[in-house]
């Protein structure tokens, strides 16, 4: 064939192919509504189950554990978002769909994965409004870096859905633009299973159950548990823009006194507790004995019979009521009048709080110096004999605590601080962001109360001055205040910063006019507390090894004492020079925690556990889960002090305020303050313990109540008949109820405002 002809075969493929090649392309509009909805339906079903995908993998990488009430609500609101999500990604042509698609599958991933580097490095999740400190963060970027890469293996995990739809979603699963009948049924579908989630919400409507925290008692990290991520970002953004919903109050009752805390008396019940060694109580004064004459009392015979005097009376102790003028009758009337039901309800619940009384030790500092400490992350191994002497003989020499309990709040340092400074909780680090000028009356809290005793009041701290929104919300509780940033101090660059270096810029203070009143938030026990992650514990890790080497055998419980020695150097430097100035004998050191070492490294291999099981002495297995993981030390200890005394009632710290403002003799209401005086021993102990494994838990003076079991454990040496402690329990579940109720509310509506308009 000659090589120029052309074969008209070819000639006609090549005409074919043209004609096929210029042949306009089939549309997605071409194919009947059938082969339509067939091609949508693969891709409608993977966004529903990719936040089913993401719920679960953030659920079991924080809780270890997957519940049939959270898979309910998996299921539910993941489906209605995900409809709604398969609306939205279906309006526009492909590529712009494949773009809609990429960021909404973006936003829960990478917020998802936000949760599970927050909750391992803080032991709390995340909430939207504290998008504010996110500036504040510098000085955790190290250890936040550490989070991410010990949780890596979980956040690759969650980004497989979206990855693999980056690559081959576009080819695969390809968002076509859906008719309108596709989207109704989305949309359908979406209110449908929402509407079937908020009936099973409803159907939870017991004391902390499921609707209150879905509502008026909404907290992020319970909202994480029962719930899931994405449900409650929705619900916080939800409350953000148009409030929170207010409780549904029902009727208001008659002001009963005592009507919730003395209806039933736990040692009415119980009884004494039985022993078998005769135990004394430390704060009953000891009764005055009879005195008889001369032969009787030295068994000498005596001349002339006299009668000797009479004994002097003991002293009158004053035992009335912790109480102001406040007429509840009035307020209540007032706010019924007004329609605000939620008012005449926290006004009728705290107008039936029996409170406690004054005692032998009202007023047994009265006058003196205070110095108060927030500890950053304390437990009880960082006091040692050997190597913190001084804050040993403060523990042992003063009151003594024996059942002190350091309850997690929720928010971490700032919800821990706020109970210490003000005697009530709340459940986020909100508390110190829900009033952005800091305006809300705090009457009670030290700075505030104490300067029109005469005191000046000054607040420290050795880390940014505004992170937590301190700058504000200090001031607001009555400080002036110093801290890094507006105090003009030197600070050795490190993180965390010295305590030792605090007390040391702070001496000048204790020179003032007495009396004073100091306190001091420390930032050299924060997590992580390792050798390597903490420069105050590679500092003093020669010396700790060398003290207690051969105590303890795991290497964080070495790195956590030795960050925590800063507070023994810190403490020994204000002893001092309280002493130097001849003002020891006057001055009251308090200190407490602000909640227990939750989060000692980043590592996710045990080694946590490990180190909290030898440190506290507990069993590894479940340790977060056990009750005496939150024992912590509680410090009040005076130079002036006699005597030491040993407290057996249980406390947290919302009782720390109102047990110093009844030490220091100033009149305050009690039954205004959540908290109770610890030394008024014949007010029921009472706490509120909420652990790193469940909140709403409870511990009295004679057992523990269980949130999860509904179990109440009776204290060893106690017995009580089984329907007067079902009785119990109840009032006191309800007791707690309305504490987690009324605590926020405080700051929310500026109760003390409302009590106390004219200040």
């Amino acid at each position: 064939m000659n090589p120029n002809e052309k074969n008209p075969n070819t000639i006609e493929e090549q005409n074919q192919r043209t004609s096929s090649s210029t042949a306009p392309r089939r549309k997605p509009g071409d194919k009947d509504s059938a082969e339509r909805l067939l091609s949508s339906l693969q891709f409608i079903l993977a966004l529903p189950l990719t936040l089913i995908y993401l719920e679960l993998v953030v659920h079991f990488a924080a809780f270890k554990e997957i519940n049939s009430s959270f898979f309910v609500y998996a299921i539910f609101f993941s489906i209605a978002g995900g409809m709604l999500m398969a609306l939205l990604c279906t309006l526009f042509d492909r590529k712009v769909n494949y773009i809609i698609t990429l960021v909404l599958l973006a936003l829960p991933t990478v917020l998802c994965a936000i949760q599970i580097v927050y909750s391992a490095f803080f032991g709390d999740f995340f909430a939207i409004g504290m998008l504010g400190m996110a500036g504040n963060l510098a000085d955790y970027m190290s250890n936040t870096i550490k989070a991410i890469f010990a949780n890596l293996h979980w956040i690759l995990i969650l980004f497989v859905p979206f990855t693999l739809f980056a690559i081959f979603g576009r080819r695969v699963i390809v968002p076509h633009p859906s008719t309108w009948f596709v989207r109704a049924v989305c949309a359908v579908f979406s209110v449908c299973f929402f509407m079937l989630g908020t009936l099973y919400v409803n159907n939870h409507d017991e004391a902390f159950g499921d609707k209150f925290i879905y509502r008026e008692g909404f907290l992020v990290r319970d909202s994480v548990e029962r719930f899931g991520v994405m449900t409650t970002a929705r619900l916080e953004l939800q409350y953000m823009i148009f409030g929170m919903p207010e409780a549904d109050v029902g009727e208001i009752p008659d002001i009963l006194e005592g009507e919730i805390t003395t209806a039933i008396q736990g040692g009415d019940i119980f009884g004494p507790k039985v022993t078998t060694s005769p135990e004394t109580e430390p704060l009953t004064p000891p009764e005055s004995g009879e005195i008889t004459g001369g032969s009787e009392a030295t068994g000498e015979a005596s001349g002339e019979q006299t009668t000797p005097p009479p004994p002097p009376p003991p002293p009158v102790i004053d035992r009335s009521p912790q109480r102001l003028d406040i007429d509840f009758e009035k307020l209540i009337a007032n706010a019924k009048a007004e329609g605000k039901n939620n008012l005449a309800k926290a006004h009728s619940f705290f107008a039936s709080r029996a409170g406690t009384n004054k005692h032998e030790y009202t007023g047994y500092f009265e006058g003196k110096n205070l110095i108060y400490i927030t500890v950053e992350g304390w437990a009880p191994a960082a006091i040692n004999e050997k190597l913190t002497p001084t804050l040993y003989m403060m523990k042992n020499e003063g009151f003594i605590f024996n059942n002190y309990y350091c309850s997690l709040w929720g928010g971490s340092t700032a919800t821990g601080e706020y109970a210490n400074i003000t005697g009530n909780f709340y459940y986020s680090a909100d508390c110190y962001y829900k009033d952005k000028n800091a305006s809300t009356y705090q009457k009670f809290t030290l700075g505030n109360i104490l300067p029109s005793l005469g005191y000046e009041c000054h607040a420290f701290h050795n880390h940014g001055y505004d992170f937590y929104n301190r700058d504000k919300t200090h001031p607001n509780f009555g400080y002036a205040w110093h801290a890094v940033g507006n105090w003009d101090v030197p600070f050795t660059a490190a993180w965390p910063k010295s305590d030792y270096e605090l007390a040391i810029n702070s001496l000048s203070f204790l020179s003032l006019k007495e009396p004073f009143h100091l306190y001091y938030m420390t930032t050299s026990g924060h997590a992580n507390q390792t050798f390597v992650g903490n420069r105050q514990a590679a500092k003093h890790k020669s010396l700790v090894l060398e003290v207690l080497g051969n105590d303890y055998k795991e290497e964080l419980s070495l790195s956590f004492i030795a960050c925590q020695y800063e507070v023994e150097l810190m403490v020994k430097a204000l002893y001092d020079e309280c002493a130097r100035l001849g003002i020891l004998e006057d001055t009251v050191f308090v200190l407490a925690p602000d909640h227990f070492p939750y989060n000692l490294s980043e590592k996710t291999d045990g080694t946590n556990e490990r180190a909290l099981a030898e440190m506290y002495g507990l069993s590894v297995e479940n340790i977060y889960a056990n009750f005496d993981l939150y024992r912590a030390p509680l410090i009040i200890w005076s130079a002036s002090m006699d005597a030491p005394v040993e407290i057996n009632k249980v406390c947290s710290a919302p009782d720390i305020l109102p047990t110093i403002l009844n030490l220091f003799g100033v009149e305050y209401d009690s039954r205004i303050i959540i908290g109770q005086d610890i030394l008024d021993l014949n007010a029921e102990g009472f706490v509120i313990l909420n652990t790193d494994k469940g909140y709403h838990n409870f511990v009295t003076d004679y057992g523990v109540f269980n949130f999860k079991t509904k179990k109440f454990i009776v204290a060893d040496g106690f017995s009580v008949d089984a329907a007067a402690l079902d009785a119990y329990v109840s009032q006191k579940r309800d007791y707690a109820y309305n504490l987690r109720t009324y605590s926020p509310y405080i700051l929310d509506n500026d109760y003390y405002r409302i009590l106390f308009p004219n200040g």
